[in-house]
Protein backbone atom coordinates (compact mmCIF):
# COMPACT_ATOMS: atom_id res chain seq x y z
CA UNK A 1 0.00 0.00 0.00
CA UNK A 2 1.46 3.38 -0.98
CA UNK A 3 -0.10 6.60 0.29
CA UNK A 4 0.55 10.20 -0.69
CA UNK A 5 3.65 9.70 -2.80
CA UNK A 6 4.63 12.96 -4.46
CA UNK A 7 5.88 13.08 -8.02
CA UNK A 8 8.39 15.90 -7.78
CA UNK A 9 10.95 17.38 -5.41
CA UNK A 10 8.93 20.58 -5.08
CA UNK A 11 5.99 18.53 -3.84
CA UNK A 12 7.86 16.31 -1.38
CA UNK A 13 11.37 16.83 -0.04
CA UNK A 14 11.27 13.28 1.32
CA UNK A 15 9.28 10.24 0.25
CA UNK A 16 9.11 6.85 1.94
CA UNK A 17 6.58 4.50 0.35
CA UNK A 18 5.85 1.78 2.89
CA UNK A 19 3.65 -1.27 2.56
CA UNK A 20 2.17 -3.08 5.49
CA UNK A 21 -0.11 -2.76 8.51
CA UNK A 22 0.23 -4.32 11.96
CA UNK A 23 -3.37 -5.50 11.87
CA UNK A 24 -2.97 -7.69 8.75
CA UNK A 25 -4.46 -11.05 9.66
CA UNK A 26 -2.12 -14.01 9.39
CA UNK A 27 0.94 -11.91 8.56
CA UNK A 28 4.12 -11.84 10.60
CA UNK A 29 4.67 -8.13 11.11
CA UNK A 30 7.58 -6.30 12.66
CA UNK A 31 8.02 -2.60 13.36
CA UNK A 32 11.65 -1.47 13.18
CA UNK A 33 12.45 -0.03 16.59
CA UNK A 34 16.13 0.76 16.15
CA UNK A 35 19.26 0.20 14.16
CA UNK A 36 22.43 0.82 16.10
CA UNK A 37 26.10 0.22 15.65
CA UNK A 38 29.35 1.64 14.40
CA UNK A 39 28.06 2.66 10.95
CA UNK A 40 30.55 4.52 8.82
CA UNK A 41 29.91 7.70 6.87
CA UNK A 42 30.01 6.28 3.36
CA UNK A 43 31.69 9.34 1.84
CA UNK A 44 34.64 8.83 4.22
CA UNK A 45 35.31 5.18 3.31
CA UNK A 46 38.36 4.64 1.07
CA UNK A 47 37.21 1.43 -0.63
CA UNK A 48 35.70 -0.81 2.03
CA UNK A 49 35.31 -1.21 5.77
CA UNK A 50 33.85 -3.66 8.28
CA UNK A 51 31.61 -2.95 11.27
CA UNK A 52 28.80 -4.41 13.37
CA UNK A 53 25.20 -3.32 13.84
CA UNK A 54 22.06 -4.48 15.59
CA UNK A 55 18.47 -4.28 14.32
CA UNK A 56 15.65 -4.44 16.86
CA UNK A 57 11.99 -5.01 15.99
CA UNK A 58 8.72 -4.91 17.86
CA UNK A 59 7.00 -8.16 16.89
CA UNK A 60 3.28 -8.73 16.49
CA UNK A 61 3.11 -10.01 20.08
CA UNK A 62 4.72 -6.73 21.31
CA UNK A 63 8.08 -8.32 22.15
CA UNK A 64 11.36 -6.72 21.09
CA UNK A 65 13.62 -9.06 19.16
CA UNK A 66 17.10 -8.18 17.93
CA UNK A 67 19.54 -9.46 15.35
CA UNK A 68 23.28 -8.73 15.40
CA UNK A 69 24.98 -8.37 12.02
CA UNK A 70 28.58 -8.34 10.84
CA UNK A 71 28.72 -5.92 7.93
CA UNK A 72 31.03 -4.87 5.12
CA UNK A 73 30.53 -1.68 3.14
CA UNK A 74 32.14 -1.36 -0.27
CA UNK A 75 32.16 2.04 -1.98
CA UNK A 76 32.47 2.04 -5.75
CA UNK A 77 35.18 4.33 -7.07
CA UNK A 78 33.10 5.87 -9.86
CA UNK A 79 30.38 8.50 -9.81
CA UNK A 80 27.10 8.21 -11.66
CA UNK A 81 24.08 10.39 -12.28
CA UNK A 82 20.77 9.39 -10.74
CA UNK A 83 17.39 11.06 -10.88
CA UNK A 84 15.32 11.46 -7.74
CA UNK A 85 11.88 12.61 -8.78
CA UNK A 86 12.70 15.61 -11.02
CA UNK A 87 16.28 16.36 -9.88
CA UNK A 88 19.56 14.83 -11.04
CA UNK A 89 22.42 14.15 -8.63
CA UNK A 90 26.02 13.00 -9.11
CA UNK A 91 26.55 10.18 -6.61
CA UNK A 92 28.69 7.25 -5.58
CA UNK A 93 27.25 3.82 -4.79
CA UNK A 94 27.92 1.99 -1.52
CA UNK A 95 26.94 -1.65 -1.14
CA UNK A 96 26.44 -2.84 2.42
CA UNK A 97 26.44 -6.61 2.98
CA UNK A 98 25.46 -7.88 6.41
CA UNK A 99 25.17 -11.39 7.83
CA UNK A 100 24.02 -12.84 11.12
CA UNK A 101 25.47 -16.27 10.35
CA UNK A 102 22.16 -17.66 9.07
CA UNK A 103 21.00 -14.99 6.65
CA UNK A 104 22.44 -12.23 4.51
CA UNK A 105 21.05 -8.81 3.61
CA UNK A 106 22.36 -6.33 1.08
CA UNK A 107 21.60 -2.61 1.19
CA UNK A 108 22.38 0.00 -1.47
CA UNK A 109 23.14 3.67 -0.80
CA UNK A 110 23.67 6.38 -3.42
CA UNK A 111 25.32 9.42 -1.85
CA UNK A 112 26.85 12.75 -2.84
CA UNK A 113 30.40 13.91 -2.01
CA UNK A 114 29.11 15.73 1.07
CA UNK A 115 27.63 12.46 2.41
CA UNK A 116 23.95 13.17 1.71
CA UNK A 117 22.25 9.90 0.78
CA UNK A 118 19.94 10.62 -2.16
CA UNK A 119 18.56 7.13 -2.74
CA UNK A 120 18.74 3.87 -0.87
CA UNK A 121 17.32 0.38 -0.71
CA UNK A 122 17.42 -0.83 2.90
CA UNK A 123 16.29 -4.02 4.57
CA UNK A 124 13.46 -3.55 7.07
CA UNK A 125 12.24 -6.96 8.21
CA UNK A 126 11.25 -10.42 7.03
CA UNK A 127 7.61 -9.32 6.72
CA UNK A 128 8.21 -6.15 4.68
CA UNK A 129 11.50 -6.89 3.00
CA UNK A 130 13.26 -3.84 1.55
CA UNK A 131 12.32 -0.14 1.66
CA UNK A 132 13.24 2.35 -1.04
CA UNK A 133 14.06 5.82 0.28
CA UNK A 134 14.67 8.94 -1.81
CA UNK A 135 15.64 12.42 -0.62
CA UNK A 136 15.47 15.57 -2.74
CA UNK A 137 16.64 18.11 -0.17
CA UNK A 138 19.45 17.92 2.34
Amino acid sequence: RVDNVAHGCAQAPFALPLAGRREMEGARLEDMMSSEGTFPSFHLIPGSTEYVKKHSWLSSDNQITSTNYSCTAFVENTREKITVFDKTFLVQHAIETCTDGDSKIENDYFFERNGVVRRSRQYHSPALGYLFVMACNS
